[in-house]
């Protein structure tokens, strides 16, 4: 989720009367922390490196390594999307290039 999707969900919140209860403030696509990296590295034009096995981060790091590094939650957010929350970032994609846009001056 890009930061002015972030700001504007809280918004949208603080205004909303049909919302109750804890709330997922995530972007609308699922991705994993390994299609994080490969679009911020595509949205600032570097290579994206050779990813570590999992079980060398395993074996390296144990159960630190496990619960930091490889474990993962699908967080949809729901209730936003009932509500008629509209992202203007809908992917990770979308959210690295802006992110990059922004701050490339």
């Amino acid at each position: 989720m890009s930061l002015r999707d972030e700001a504007a969900a809280i918004v949208h919140l603080l205004t909303a009367s049909k919302v109750s209860g804890p709330v997922n403030i995530a972007g609308p696509t699922p991705a994993t922390a390994d299609a994080v990296l490969r679009a911020l590295a595509k949205a600032v034009h570097r290579p994206y490196g050779i990813p570590v096995p999992e079980k060398v981060i395993e074996l390296a790091l144990g159960d630190a390594g496990h619960e930091l590094l490889l474990s993962s939650q699908k967080v949809v957010p729901q209730k936003l999307l009932d509500d008629g929350f509209v992202f203007t970032d809908t992917t990770v994609q979308d959210a690295m290039t802006w992110l990059v846009g922004a701050h490339a001056s």
